[in-house]
């Protein structure tokens, strides 16, 4: 199902774009998500015996992409974050904070560069 997906007006998802939706996952209008994009809102290593589960525990947690944002081809996006408005995510970024509005970022880890004014 799709309960956990909203997605606002005029909104562009490219090819193979990838959207778990463990947690919900709200596009704002006007939102592309180009080509392979990511987004992912849980993390679990596996079953609840896996030795890394006391150093990685399970979380889950939505992911806002707010209204007139680009994220550019290939980027992660990870659980939790919110891109705030108009604003442009550079290709193959990792998204691992959160992102201010009217900003420029890019990288991995992703980094604001600039203000858009």
């Amino acid at each position: 199902t799709f309960r956990n997906l909203n997605i606002g007006d005029n909104c562009f998802l490219g090819n193979a774009v990838l959207l778990d939706l463990s947690a919900p996952i709200t596009l704002g209008d006007h939102v592309t998500l180009s080509e392979r994009v990511m987004i992912l809102t849980h993390l679990n290593v596996g079953y609840k015996d896996h030795p890394l589960q006391k150093y990685f525990p399970p979380r889950c947690n939505p992911v806002t992409i707010e209204r007139g944002t680009f994220i550019g081809a290939a980027s992660l996006i990870l659980d939790g974050i919110i891109i705030g408005p108009k604003t442009f995510i550079g290709a193959c970024s990792l998204v691992n904070t959160p992102i201010p509005a009217h900003s420029l970022a890019a990288g991995n880890p992703c980094k604001v560069l600039r203000k858009l004014t």
